[in-house]
Formats: structure tokens, sequence, C-alpha cells
């Protein structure tokens, strides 16, 4: 997943910046990425859900942080550049 992710990161890094890559195929890459980026995020709060969650004793805010908001971000971030390829996808071209 690592390996697809940075291959895919450098060839989108790569057509932004020097917009020779068609934005059709940049936006379909971002959006692959972040949709594999949100699905594993998913899986991993379920799993952490049904494996773990028992064996939690203190819901403390340091569990809160750790867990929540930090791996959150896996999902907020993905959602962010989604928007952004599906504005590119809306109108042809790259923004600006």
């Amino acid at each position: 997943n690592g390996i697809i992710a940075l291959i895919f990161g450098i060839y989108i890094i790569y057509g932004i910046t020097t917009k020779s890559i068609k934005p059709l195929s940049i936006a379909l890459a971002i959006i692959g990425i972040s949709s594999t980026q949100i699905f594993g995020t998913t899986l991993y709060f379920a799993s952490y859900y049904t494996k773990c969650m028992k064996y939690v004793k203190n819901l403390d805010m340091m569990w809160w942080i750790h867990l929540v908001l930090m791996n959150s971000l896996w999902i907020i971030f993905p959602v962010i550049v989604s928007m952004y390829a599906y504005s590119m996808l809306k109108t042809g071209d790259y923004i600006s």
C-alpha cells in the first residue's frame, strides 16, 4: 500500500507541478489514492473497535487525542484532496 501511494504520489506531484499530464488522469489518481486511504482508515477504526475496545479500561484525554483526533486526520486530508480532484473533474483543468 505504501509503495503504491509513493508511486502515485510522485505521479500526482509531477503532474500538478509541471502540468504535463492530463488533469483527468491526475484527478482520477487522486481520487483512487484518497479512497483507498479512507477505506484503510475505516478498517483500522473498525478493527480497533472489534478487537481492542473491550480491553480499554480508561477513555482519558490521551486516548481520544491519540486514537480519534490523530487518526481522523487520515480521513480529513483525503476528503479535502478529493474535493480538489472533483473540482478538477468539473472544470477539466488544473485548479490554481
